[in-house]
């Protein structure tokens, strides 16, 4: 836990350098994984430079998790919803009406986690809205520091 206060590590491994076994399928599925990876990396960078060229200043009041979705690249939005998909989605089971929003909010958090994992400076409406909302519910400064480091908030000095 050290590491989220902000003390050094040793860890230094690439992202991009993970190893399957080398025979057959598994190359194949490390190949497709690799190239996946990249193609998202450039959609969430596309997002980052999309509302770094917005001016974009938060507005907590006009917060609306339908309209985000709808402003996030529609490839990316895709990608993300078949990664996260669950057994019953992916058999093409419709999920209970109270779990698509919940579902929907989540998603749109992993992209938020995602851009700040590619780009530590930018910031996300969710990062400034749970840093705002752990602060009005009492949370210190710490534990908002915390959480921004593991990318789940904006610094406190942001909000």
């Amino acid at each position: 836990m050290s590491w989220a206060l902000g003390r050094a590590s040793n860890f230094s491994e690439s992202a991009c350098d993970f190893h399957i076994d080398q025979s057959g399928k598994d190359y194949s599925k490390q190949k497709v994984l690799r190239e996946a990876g990249e193609i998202v990396n450039d959609l969430i960078r596309g997002e980052i430079s999309k509302s770094n060229s917005e001016n974009w200043h938060f507005q907590p009041n006009y917060f609306n998790v339908h309209k985000e979705v709808e402003n996030i690249n529609p490839l990316l939005w895709h990608f993300i919803e078949c990664a996260t998909s669950s057994t019953q989605e992916r058999k093409g089971t419709p999920s209970r009406e109270e779990n698509t929003f919940i579902k929907k909010c989540r998603r749109l958090f992993l992209v938020s986690i995602l851009t700040f994992c590619t780009n530590t400076q930018h910031t996300t409406l969710m990062h400034t809205l749970l840093a705002d909302t752990i602060e009005m519910c009492g949370g210190s400064r710490k534990l908002v520091k915390i959480f921004n480091r593991l990318g789940v908030t904006c610094s406190s000095d942001y909000t």
